[in-house]
């Protein structure tokens, strides 16, 4: 009975190698397979795990993206239930190997167990493994001591490459006898055959068959350092390691993120030898450190929580993945600052903006809300579209520049693949808030203009919010606070929101669409992110209204109080021009000639009401773009008219 036994699972483990030796080429290329090599024993041993019941729950996490095939793999979970004598130093001591041997293993799996997963030839798993919390390391500490080790580094992703394909492997035709020899890239460095394989040809001539090249998706990205003051060395450039992304790993972050990246530190010589010269071989013991990224996690989310109802709140924050460590006393200080202040928390981040510039409350609150920002909408979903959180605004001044101080990418996100604009002092996005204007508090006392009325006292009283602090609070509220909306507050940006839909009825005014109601309900939830609460109140969808209304008030209010879109600026000069320049061709027509004094037109800019600052600056405009001719002292020609055409017509003949 014993013999039988031991036959039976001698049986099943040589039907197992047999598995094996057939995906053994799609992990291991430049190995020939041998039963004696160790690899093939831990890949039958994870193979048994893989097969057990606590092992299938990881192989069910499997994922088909466009047939590449990977397993988002947690290190914590998996090292808990995986009991494999020796994979843990192996994964220290050679972790390519030792990832590659999870994914043939895993792969022999699905051949097995799950015949829904189609497996084509030359396919293998990409295993991601991630939150390995023993492998983070500092980017300032990465030196050649890690080498071929696995490490996790965190920091802003400052540039990303365009996405690009990477040859992995290609057959070369002999010129001579044509025999095709196949060639595998390993990390992709081109190699061609340095002479032919069939016996007595020796040609070193050879031919690349293009149409044998297998590829992949290749991306770079470099990532910095984030400083923190509590151990930031003053004077020093912040570090930088450049990371290779692959396959489904592309795309995965944009300049300005805040990534944590898992992967093996390879070495590339720094120095490439381009055809002899007093140069050559001059620099060759010079190598140059970069990352090949295993796995990457972006902190940029910020789902709403009705995208994971399923889940807890501690289960969304480890997702959300913070972009800082809060360490205990962080938690301690956004605890006692926001029990200390109670409702009054809005005015002392507010104050603390930029404090040696006074007044300019309102732009300070439209900066305030646009850095705490809104909730994120089905970011996950692939049913519906995605609604941005952030808000943006666009503003012009020494604001801006403190405001890059403390906010929570710290980087200004524009490089060469991604933006060919001019470096400036900007901040993510166009206006949504107009916020440039000139307040008159003793027309205008709203309730949120009362709470910033001068008080000598409490002047005196005041100590702004340090910008680390303060920094530290904006990422706690953006990663732990999901406001939800009230049907109190519903109702009043509704009503605000259908005020503005009503009065728009010019046909020359901006358009109020939906975009505006977004704007509103994100800054409602940046307005209770502020006080850390989970629904937006009444008096949050106040104070965005007030905020609104003062924001629209130099531009769009007319002489009655009421909201004119027709009154819009920006684009209004080129209205006005188009306006008076339809009304002169109307008149030429009708008294039949094409010049006019500027008596004249002083005259018909009455009648029609034009709504420009100088008459005189602005025929000199129209002069200079051609639209007015000047004839004289005082006298212009129109020359758009269909009278003048026909004058000019006939002179022609």
């Amino acid at each position: 009975m014993y013999l039988e036994q031991r036959e039976k699972m001698q049986d099943k483990s040589m039907d197992l190698i047999r598995e094996i030796e057939k995906i053994w080429p799609t992990y291991f290329p430049q190995i020939d397979f041998n039963l004696q090599d160790p690899r093939l024993k831990l890949i039958i041993e994870l193979g048994h795990f893989f097969s057990s019941p606590s092992g299938e729950i990881f192989v069910s996490q499997v994922r088909d993206d466009d047939n590449q095939f990977y397993l988002p793999l947690d290190f914590q979970q998996f090292r808990k239930k995986c009991e494999v004598d020796g994979f843990l130093a192996n994964l220290q001591k050679d972790p390519k190997e030792a990832l590659l041997s999870i994914g043939a293993a895993v792969h022999e799996v699905l051949l097995v167990k799950w015949p829904k997963f189609q497996l084509q030839d030359g396919v293998r798993i990409n295993i991601r493994l991630h939150n390995y919390p023993e492998s983070i390391i500092a980017l300032k500490n990465l030196k050649a001591a890690y080498i071929g080790r696995l490490v996790s580094v965190r920091g802003t992703a400052v540039k990303v490459s365009t996405v690009k394909p990477l040859v992995l492997q290609m057959n070369f035709a002999c010129a001579k006898c044509g025999c095709s020899i196949p060639r595998v890239f390993p990390d992709g460095k081109f190699s061609p055959p340095s002479m032919c394989i069939l016996h007595g040809c020796k040609s070193k001539t050879f031919i690349p068959i293009r149409s044998t090249a297998k590829a992949i998706d290749f991306q770079k990205i470099r990532i910095q350092e984030l400083l923190r003051s509590e151990n930031h060395e003053e004077g020093r450039v912040p570090r930088t390691v450049e990371c290779e992304l692959t396959e489904d790993l592309v795309d995965a972050c944009i300049p300005g993120d805040v990534v944590t990246v898992t992967g093996i530190i390879k070495v590339i010589n720094n120095y490439i030898d381009v055809g002899g010269g007093k140069s050559k071989n001059k620099h060759q013991g010079l190598y140059y450190l970069y990352l090949e990224a295993v796995s990457i996690k972006n902190s940029k989310s910020q789902s709403a929580p009705e995208d994971s109802l399923d889940s807890s709140t501690d289960v969304r924050a480890t997702e959300l993945f913070d972009l800082y460590s809060f360490s205990p006393r962080d938690l301690e200080f956004i605890v006692k600052f926001s029990e200390e202040h109670g409702s009054d928390v809005f005015r002392q981040i507010l104050q603390s903006i930029c404090p040696s510039i006074y007044g300019h409350e309102l732009v300070k609150a439209g900066i305030t809300l646009a850095l705490f920002g809104g909730v994120r909408k089905h970011s996950m979903d692939q049913n519906k579209v995605p609604v941005r959180g952030d808000i943006h605004v666009i503003v012009v001044g020494m604001l801006l520049l403190y405001v890059d101080l403390f906010h929570y990418r710290q980087l200004h996100a524009g490089y060469e693949e991604h933006s060919s604009a001019p470096k400036r002092p900007r901040r993510d996005g166009l206006a949504a808030l107009p916020v440039g204007t000139n307040t008159n508090w003793g027309e205008k006392s709203g309730s949120l203009a009362s709470r910033f009325k001068l008080d000598p006292q409490k002047d005196r009283e005041f100590v702004p919010l340090p910008g680390l602090l303060l920094r530290k609070y904006i990422a706690y509220a953006r990663t732990f606070v999901f406001p939800r909306m009230s049907r109190p507050a519903a109702e009043i940006i509704q009503k605000f929101y259908l005020q503005l839909r009503d009065h728009n009825n010019s046909a020359d005014g901006t358009p109020i669409t939906a975009r505006q109601l977004e704007s509103l309900v994100r800054l409602a939830q940046a307005r209770a992110r502020v006080d850390l609460r989970e629904e937006i109140t009444a008096q949050d969808a106040l104070d965005v209204v007030e905020i609104m209304r003062e924001s629209l008030y130099d531009k769009y209010v007319d002489e009655h109080g009421i909201v004119d879109f027709g009154r819009s600026g920006g684009m209004s000069q080129q209205k006005e021009a188009k306006r008076f320049l339809s009304a002169l061709n109307k008149q030429s027509e009708s008294e039949q000639k094409d010049r006019f004094s500027i008596a004249e037109i002083y005259s018909l800019a009455d009648r029609i009401g034009l709504r420009v600052p100088d008459i005189d600056t602005f025929v000199d405009v129209l002069n200079t773009a051609g639209y007015l001719l000047k004839k004289g002292p005082k006298m212009y020609q129109v020359l758009s008219s269909s009278y003048s055409r026909s004058q000019s017509s006939r002179s022609g003949c």
